[in-house]
């Protein structure tokens, strides 16, 4: 949780939007750890003032959103910094 300008605490996502909410790629439910979004393949996303970025997913490692291809009927997602490649491991195709 973060805390407000008046030291309240308040909610980073509200618990009935991580409820409904599954991950884009391998459509497993999303828990939250720290300030990211988690899914159960591993892939992390973040949130800004209460809204879910889950079109991309961030690097573990920078924190900062990676760059999406296709590639032999799986997704994969690379760190524009450090280069971590991260993978979607269910099957497209």
């Amino acid at each position: 949780m973060e805390s407000d300008q008046m030291g309240e605490e308040k909610e980073i996502i509200s618990k009935e939007l991580l409820e409904i909410l599954a991950c884009p790629f391998c459509k497993s439910d999303i828990r939250l750890e720290g300030e990211e979004l988690v899914s159960e393949c591993g892939l992390r996303y973040k949130i800004e003032d209460g809204i879910p970025h889950m079109l991309t997913p961030i690097c573990p490692d920078c924190k900062i959103e990676t760059e999406m291809t296709k590639e032999n009927d799986e997704f994969e997602f690379v760190c524009k910094k450090c280069g971590k490649k991260l993978y979607d491991r269910r099957r497209t195709g």
